[in-house]
């Protein structure tokens, strides 16, 4: 963890050396801006969802925060910015177990923005900025629930995020930590990021980033990317690391839960009424391999064969590719909202690499959403849907309170592959309208990635309460900023 730690004194060093040099250009001055205070209360009523991850579901639960933050900026030798978000979200658990916390209110303060940049170059045309920091990081304009792949996905076991810790509406970015180099010639600009990973464990690990976008004439819009998703572990050993081995020819993942709940769900899948012969016939044939793999590891524990381990790490590959096509500038029309018409949509590779038994299948790791804007005629600011298709058969769940948590995927009790084509589909309704100036109101319908707010899993839950596309959750939020 140290040598992650040292990337950030090393860039603010940087940063202030910069300053220094820009102070001789000119005056020592600094200007501060007015602060915004921002104070938001969100009503979202989950409608059906949890069952299939935990017992208790999440049914006709009620989250309810109440948000409040105040932003600042200052300005020194028209180089050197800083801006600082403070917030504090004022909320109750959504379930009820023995714990005390859950049946009263609950205020959770950060600091969502803590971010210094420095421009190099001419100040109307920047040769280069630099952001270090904590910052809001959001690359297509358009999204508002799905999308957004590149820092809100973890490969390897294929994990996706929606939503906030304590809200839904209005999450459609990711808050980084680390540094940005961003540079723009004309219609094309690119940047680079080196960051620290602070939302899924482990915690800490160094992710290198390039991104790049060609803008063409506000019709097209074409970007993409790609990371080196957790490069430099922060923990330094191999606990983040999973075991695979061939005995015979076959390939099994050193993963003895996995096998066990897989029997389970075959078993299951036998019992129940309504099966062919061929299905017999494939799930005994499934059955019995699934028999042979934990005998298989069972002799590796004891001893009795000694196999060549392979390694699987958390570390990643990850590229992605967005667009949108915006038809208003192609003609003269005052009918439409600024966002109206756009169609959009993204797609991602949560890591390049195939590894034996648990992620053989590209087309498996593949999310990639289509959105939107149907024309509102400025009645609302923006009404977009969007769509996404995941063909992951993994759990969707990571392993909790694992500081240093592995590949290995997550299983349920009774699991079987082909029972998790129920969450392919995802999809959300997104509505937003200015009221009067500095207050809005918007809604959101959606069975998404989100997940809830648990007090054993530092915030998140592990599992995601929408897993069908029946299950869905309604919300309303409105702001006021002054």
């Amino acid at each position: 963890m140290a040598s992650g730690k040292r990337v950030l004194p090393a860039i603010a060093l940087a940063l202030l050396l910069a300053s220094a040099s820009g102070a001789e250009e000119e005056a020592d001055s600094l200007i501060i801006s007015k602060p915004v205070f921002k104070v938001s209360q969100e009503i979202t009523r989950v409608v059906s969802g949890g069952s299939y991850i935990k017992d208790d579901g999440l049914d006709d639960a009620w989250i309810e925060p109440t948000m409040g933050s105040v932003n600042f900026q200052a300005l020194k030798n028209s180089r050197l910015g800083l801006e600082v978000m403070l917030s504090a979200v004022y909320f109750a658990a959504p379930y009820h177990y023995d714990q005390p916390q859950n049946y009263t209110r609950n205020m959770s303060f950060s600091a969502p923005r803590l971010d210094a940049s420095y421009l190099f170059g001419d100040l109307e045309h920047p040769f280069l900025k630099v952001d270090v920091g904590i910052f809001n990081y959001k690359y297509n304009e358009n999204s508002r629930d799905l999308g957004e792949y590149m820092f809100r996905t973890w490969a390897y076991p294929g994990i996706i995020a929606t939503g906030g810790t304590y809200a839904y509406l209005g999450a459609n970015g990711a808050t980084l930590t680390g540094l940005k180099l961003g540079q723009s010639l004309g219609m094309f600009s690119h940047e680079f990021l080196a960051t620290l990973e602070t939302d899924l464990t482990p915690v800490y690990d160094l992710n290198l980033t390039y991104m790049a976008k060609a803008n063409l004439k506000n019709v097209v819009k074409i970007g993409g990317g790609v990371q080196v998703a957790r490069a430099l572990r922060a923990d330094g050993d191999k606990e983040t690391a999973m075991k695979y081995f061939t005995q015979n020819g076959v390939a099994y993942g050193d993963a003895p839960g996995y096998y066990k709940s897989l029997e389970n769900g075959i078993n299951a899948k036998l019992a129940a009424t309504g099966a062919s012969h061929e299905d017999s016939a494939r799930l005994n044939g499934e059955l019995a391999r699934a028999m042979t793999a934990s005998a298989v590891l069972d002799s590796v524990s004891t001893g009795q064969i000694n196999p060549d381990m392979k390694t699987i790490t958390t570390m990643a590959i990850k590229p992605m590719l967005w667009f949108s096509f915006d038809p208003k500038p192609l003609f003269a029309s005052e009918i439409f909202g600024a966002k109206d018409l756009v169609l959009y949509g993204e797609a991602a590779l949560l890591g390049a690499k195939n590894y034996p038994v648990f992620y053989d299948e590209i087309a498996r790791r593949i999310p990639f959403m289509v959105g939107f804007n149907f024309p509102a005629f400025k009645l609302l600011d923006v009404l977009s849907f969007e769509v996404e298709y995941y063909r992951s058969r993994m759990v969707p769940s990571f392993r909790p309170n694992q500081p240093n948590a592995s590949p290995t995927p997550v299983v349920t009790d009774s699991y079987y592959p082909a029972d998790w084509d129920k969450d392919n589909l995802k999809w959300s309704v997104s509505a937003e309208r200015t009221l009067v100036r500095g207050v809005s109101l918007a809604a959101q319908v959606a069975s998404d990635h989100s997940r809830s707010w648990d007090w054993n899993n530092y915030g998140k839950t592990p599992w995601e309460i929408y897993t069908t596309p029946s299950q869905y959750y309604w919300g309303l939020r409105l702001a006021i900023s002054i």
